[in-house]
């Protein structure tokens, strides 16, 4: 009977033993945490104040000089962003209208030729074409020549 109560006694003492240990552990690590909370807190107030005293140093005219020349910056760039939506508007309404008309002229039929009995447009000289290779080469450069000239030499007013 007397082991019974030997053990029963050491268990308690034991369990006693741990419950104080935890407490002390709980209690240091608590002082832990209030040492790093007053660390920040003092380190913030440090923060503050260097922050208020550039605040002080600015004077008020600067700020609100400032003020207005973001204001004017972010009306510029909402201005330049609208025009930007605008221009894309632009495109898909093109991009639309390029794709309705592939669509209508790929379901129109074919228009038939037009006839020998109309004349080519006025506009256009007749000229009859040349029958070897060495003419129409001729010919193409003689009109690349005229059009580089054309280019150059702009007639004046």
């Amino acid at each position: 009977m007397e082991n019974w109560i030997s053990y029963l006694l050491l268990s308690l003492g034991g369990a006693l033993g741990l419950a104080v240990l935890w407490v002390l552990r709980q209690r240091r690590a608590e002082r832990l945490r209030l040492r790093l909370v007053s660390g920040q807190s003092h380190l913030l107030s440090a923060q503050l104040a260097q922050r208020g005293a550039d605040l002080k140093a600015l004077e008020g005219e600067s700020i609100e000089e400032l003020g207005r020349q973001a204001g004017a910056a972010l009306d510029e760039l909402h201005i330049l962003l609208v025009e930007r939506q605008a221009h894309l508007q632009n495109c898909e309404d093109l991009v639309h209208l390029q794709e309705q008309k592939l669509s209508g002229l790929a379901t129109s039929p074919r228009p038939a030729p037009p006839s020998s009995r109309q004349g080519p447009p006025p506009s256009q000289p007749r000229t009859p074409p040349p029958q070897r290779r060495d003419h129409l080469e001729d010919q193409l450069l003689r009109q690349i020549d005229e059009l580089n000239r054309k280019r150059r030499n702009p007639p004046k007013k």
